[in-house]
């Protein structure tokens, strides 16, 4: 995913923010995209059956955005897949970039620019910004994600950890998170997007992975800054992401390896769930037993949608089992 020869100094850029069901920090976010200083930049807003209609207060801030209503309850991975359908056509002479975020991460005037330059210089394919908290800002939230070979995701920094730029150098990583990121419009295309079938923790593991296999470079850019609310803050049912993140985890891993890694790796995992099942219920912890075995099930339901994921990614995987392992942890 090399910048063309007849690349544009700021070539065009799409915003996706993605409402569900937004709390107090929604005008605060919108406020935060209408701010960006990178032009050309375009924004759609995708309101996935919020319990208020989204379009006078984005009308407000964002007069010029699109917005994207959908007339029932979405899932991220479905929201996004919604929304780019909407967008024009990528041009295959100019490389174009979508910018997915949630509907609670308020970026920085500068951030889409230099998400922008930092993917041109570093020929990246997926580039990340710094994400803090919401409400103390010299707290860090993330700064990249690395990944093992079960898809579990192993954050970088420490939540609550003090930001005294001790990460700013940190330049390649495995993934980055999806509050807030930046993908090149082709390589987003050919791997076949976000996921649709996971609706919230787990797209970003998913996506990373899947550029990773399409030989794709994913960076962090230090300087880009996001405050972040998150879905603790938000009130979210601890419970359902934890259903959620046990099944999207398992279907990243099912889906991205390749066939060598994939005969491998399906009896570790089944016995490592069994194993855990058998521990969680000797400790009388009968919800953790059905999640980690209620992931199974929800994988072996959504079967057909996971082997087209498979065949999307086989014919532009430009990585072996190998050299993806290498990049993990």
């Amino acid at each position: 995913y090399l910048p063309l020869a007849s690349t544009p100094a700021r070539p065009p850029g799409e915003a996706v923010v993605v409402a569900t069901g937004p709390g107090s920090g929604f005008v605060e976010t919108l406020e935060a995209w209408a701010a960006q200083d990178y032009a050309p930049l375009r924004i759609t807003v995708v309101d996935t059956a919020s319990p208020r209609p989204l379009a006078d207060e984005v009308a407000a801030v964002l007069p010029e955005a699109r917005l994207v209503r959908l007339d029932r309850t979405a899932g991220y991975g479905e929201a996004v897949a919604a929304a780019v359908a909407a967008l024009p056509a990528a041009d295959p002479d100019v490389p174009g970039y979508l910018l997915l975020a949630h509907d609670d991460a308020a970026p920085a005037p500068a951030v889409a620019g230099i998400l922008v330059e930092e993917a041109l210089a570093a020929e990246a394919a997926l580039v990340g910004p710094k994400l803090v908290h919401w409400e103390r800002p010299e707290e860090l939230e993330d700064l990249g994600i690395q990944v093992d070979l079960f898809g579990a995701k192993v954050p970088l920094v420490e939540r609550g950890e003090l930001d005294q730029a001790q990460h700013d150098a940190m330049t390649d990583v495995f993934g980055v998170s999806s509050p807030a990121l930046l993908v090149h419009r082709g390589c987003y295309d050919e791997v076949g997007g976000i996921d649709p079938a996971i609706d919230g923790r787990g797209e970003d593991v998913d996506l990373s992975w899947r550029i990773q296999a399409a030989g794709g470079r994913v960076r962090v850019a230090p300087d880009a800054v996001v405050r972040h609310l998150g879905g603790a803050r938000r009130g979210h049912d601890p419970a359902l992401d934890e259903r959620r993140a046990a099944r999207h985890q398992l279907r990243a891993a099912l889906a991205n390896h390749g066939i060598a890694n994939l005969v491998l790796v399906v009896p570790q995992l089944l016995l490592l769930s069994l194993g855990e099942a058998r521990y969680a219920l000797g400790g009388g912890r009968v919800d953790r037993v059905r999640t980690v075995l209620g992931a199974w099930v929800w994988n072996l339901r959504h079967l057909p949608g996971l082997v087209r994921r498979r065949r999307i990614l086989h014919p532009v995987r430009r990585l072996s089992d190998a050299e993806l392992r290498f990049a993990m942890v």
